[in-house]
């Protein structure tokens, strides 16, 4: 089970090196990707639907907890639909590496929501490892001025990484709920694509 779980953080990880190689290269080539989106949307919506109504993805919005962390889920989709339109902005203006390492430090916002609002432990490694990745988005932000396009770049990669932090905590907020139980993951991504 662990290797499967690491297979799939690399599966992850992978994803997320094309996607943000697209969300940079995709306006150079005069691609919208504000079109890119809704399509993806377009294609997930119904797949995810389909598997989501098989059997063993039942879907129990019975209670009024339940519809507020699907809704939760909704705003974490729009919220990512907003970041990734502002990662493309920004990777227009400036330094991609830098830009998408800013963005991808904001993976960090559920980690404090959990510590301060769910009384998840900060153990000595959780505080080593944020720690390290706040050094590392400060010194990303302080890079060379050679490798600086525009500064016009800071402000929109500073609020990709604030809109991506908002949408890991909206996506993160269901698992600590019992209802959240009750919203399977499939269905979690169709309301997300919503």
């Amino acid at each position: 089970m662990l290797l499967i779980g690491v297979l799939l953080a690399v599966a992850v990880g992978l994803l997320w090196t094309v996607a943000g190689y697209v969300m940079g290269k995709a306006p150079k080539q005069g691609v919208d990707v504000t079109l890119l989106l809704f399509l993806y949307n377009l294609v997930l919506l119904p797949v995810g639907a389909g598997i989501g109504l098989s059997p063993g993805h039942g879907l129990d919005l019975s209670s009024a907890a339940a519809k507020v962390l699907a809704l939760s889920v909704v705003a974490g989709g729009f919220l990512c639909c907003v970041q990734l339109e502002l990662i493309s902005r920004a990777m227009q203006r400036g330094p991609n590496g830098i830009i998408w390492s800013i963005v991808q430090s904001g993976f960090v916002f559920p980690f404090f929501m959990g510590a301060i609002w769910f009384g998840v432990p900060l153990t000595p490694l959780r505080i080593a490892g944020l720690a390290a990745i706040l050094a590392a988005l400060y010194l990303l932000g302080t890079g060379e001025r050679e490798e600086r396009k525009t500064g016009k770049w800071r402000m929109l990669a500073f609020a990709a990484f604030v809109a991506t932090g908002a949408c890991q905590v909206f996506f993160n907020l269901p698992s600590y709920y019992e209802a959240g139980a009750k919203i399977p993951g499939i269905w979690r991504q169709v309301f997300c694509a919503a």
